[in-house]
């Protein structure tokens, strides 16, 4: 189960067709649904002969510079994302340190300035995440 949720991340499944044919990368699949595939922006691919349902991505940078932007894009989404949950737990890790001040103006003043912080973290990764998502949008049409 695992190793085939970690093909499908690395490496687009989708129905089989002929080999060297053209397909459409399915994108749907995330790595615990959390991440999304380096290839999430692109669109097209080839039917690959060393596995039966492979739909690998054709990446040529060559012809297409959009192409390795779209991928960019797709591996700083993932990044961003990460940056996400990481500020929503400083959010978590304040809220205690919150409590259990017991009463101390200090830490608690460190605690609220801790989850100001993760909130202002919070906010920016959430319009980088627009900013990468219009960009990637805008690229791939």
């Amino acid at each position: 189960m695992f190793q085939l949720m970690l093909f499908r991340f690395f490496g687009a499944v989708a129905q089989q067709g002929a080999v060297g044919t053209p397909c459409t990368v399915n994108t749907s699949d995330t790595l615990f649904g959390l991440l999304k595939p380096w290839y999430y922006y692109l669109t097209s691919g080839r039917w690959d002969s060393s596995s039966p349902q492979a739909c690998i991505p054709s990446v040529d940078l060559l012809s297409n510079i959009n192409q390795l932007w779209l991928i960019g894009l797709a591996l700083l989404d993932d990044l961003l994302a990460i940056a996400g949950f990481a500020a929503v737990a400083l959010v978590i890790y304040g809220g205690i340190r919150f409590i259990t001040s017991s009463g101390n103006p200090e830490h608690a003043k460190a605690a609220r300035g801790t989850v100001i912080n993760a909130l202002i973290g919070l906010a920016i990764v959430s319009v980088a995440i627009i900013l990468v998502n219009f960009l990637a949008g805008y690229l791939s049409q």
